[in-house]
This record gives structure tokens, C-alpha cells and sequence, in this order.
């Protein structure tokens, strides 16, 4: 959504920033209703994640001017890479193991206590959406179904888009017209993907998830390799 508002309608970036944060409240709060209705969000460990990813945000957009952002950003990258290609060969080789209940209760909610702190840490030092850290951690960690993850994921992305927007809104970063009129488009495509992600096996899920990890690691390291290159370096 940023760079569509900023190139095509010719918003700032930091006003670009806080729209889509206030367009993300609803879509996730539409998609997260959508999974939750189908069983698939674990309040407990989405509960953990919360408070990690407000944390994180706010020591990410401490360091953000200490941390040399290039090379973050390509390590990045490369870690979103190898994650997405590891779901493509679990998704593939049929891996659809949910954790039971009980199994990885406590576990779990350490494991969410950490992940939500790094995908906090690095929405606000990349700008990268949480769901992108959130999602195989959980995946790949205690071992959740990919709807639980996916689910799990978009109710904690609520309480961060939310606290995010207004911070933004205070600050002035808000494209009050341009937040309802992507909305109002967003609301009915996001419910319509998370129809479609409740009636997939789990593992063509996981592997269509590690698809988008792949092409989203190209789109993170992209921008920063230009950059290197512009610069001789």
C-alpha cells in the first residue's frame, strides 16, 4: 500500500506511512474476524505477541538512525528468503502438523513473547509488516497450523496498527480520504482471502505463504541494492 499511495497517489511517504496504518485496522480487524469465527486464532499466544510488538516498535524506531539500514535490510532479506523457501518445501512435502492444545502452551507463549519483540523490532527499523516475521515463527516454531498462524498474526497486527495510527495521526501523517476510500477496497478483498486461506489444506497454505515470503524477499532487497549501487558500493 505505501508505495502504490506514494506513486500513484503522489502522498509523502511519512503520510503514506500512518494511512496505511489506519487502513490496516480494518482490514486485519475484517480478516482476523474471518479466521477467528473458523477457530483459527489462538487468543493466548496472540495475546503474548501484542505486548512484544509494541515494545519492539518503539526500541526499532529507537535505532533506526544508529543501525546502518542497508545492510539490515539485505540480511533481512535473506532471512525472509530462506524462511520462505523452507515453508514451500514443508507445504510440499505435505507437512500439516498442528501443535495440540496443551502441547505447547507454555512454550508457546514464550516463543510469542520473542517473536512478537523482533517482529516489532523490525516493522519499526524496516518497515516491514509483522505478519511477515509473525507468521512462519509461529509456523515453524511451536509448530501452529497455517490458518492459527495466519489468524493468530492479524489480531496482533490490530493492536499495532492502532497504536501506530495514532501515534501518526498525532503527528499529523494521516490521509484521512485516502485511509476510507482503500478501506472501503481493502475490507471486501480481505475477507475474500481469508475465506479462501479457511478452505485451503494447511499445507497448500504454508506453501503458498512461502511463495510470497520469496517474492517479498526480492521486494525488500531490491530498493537497498539500487541504493548500493547508485552509491559505488
Amino acid at each position: 500500500m505505501i508505495p502504490a499511495m506514494v506513486l500513484l497517489l503522489k502522498i509523502d511517504q511519512h503520510t503514506a506511512h500512518g494511512t496505511s496504518l489506519a487502513i490496516m485496522i480494518v482490514i486485519a480487524t475484517a480478516a482476523a474476524a474471518a479466521y477467528a469465527l473458523n477457530g483459527a486464532v489462538n487468543w493466548p499466544i496472540a495475546a503474548t505477541l501484542i505486548p512484544g510488538t509494541l515494545a519492539g516498535a518503539f526500541i526499532g524506531a529507537r535505532l533506526a538512525s544508529r543501525v546502518p539500514a542497508r545492510q539490515l535490510t539485505l540480511l533481512f532479506s535473506v532471512f525472509v528468503l530462506i524462511t520462505g523457501a523452507t515453508m514451500v518445501h514443508e507445504g510440499m512435502a505435505g507437512a500439516d502438523v498442528a501443535a495440540p492444545a496443551g502441547v505447547a502452551a507454555h512454550a508457546g507463549i514464550v516463543w510469542g513473547l520473542a517473536v512478537g519483540l523482533l517482529s516489532g523490532c523490525l516493522g519499526g527499523l524496516l518497515g516491514v509488516g509483522g505478519g511477515i516475521v509473525m507468521v512462519p515463527a509461529l509456523a515453524l516454531g511451536p509448530g501452529f497450523a497455517q490458518q492459527i498462524c495466519q489468524g493468530t498474526s492479524l489480531v496482533a497486527i490490530i493492536a499495532t496498527a492502532i497504536s501506530g495510527a495514532l501515534t501518526h495521526n498525532a503527528a499529523g501523517n494521516m490521509d484521512r480520504r485516502a485511509a476510507i476510500g482503500l478501506a472501503a477496497g481493502g475490507l471486501p478483498g480481505s475477507l475474500a482471502g481469508a475465506s479462501v486461506a479457511n478452505s485451503m489444506p494447511g499445507a497448500h497454505l504454508t506453501a503458498t505463504f512461502g511463495v510470497f515470503l520469496v517474492i517479498m524477499s526480492a521486494l525488500i532487497a531490491y530498493p537497498a541494492l539500487r541504493a548500493q549501487q547508485g552509491t559505488g558500493r
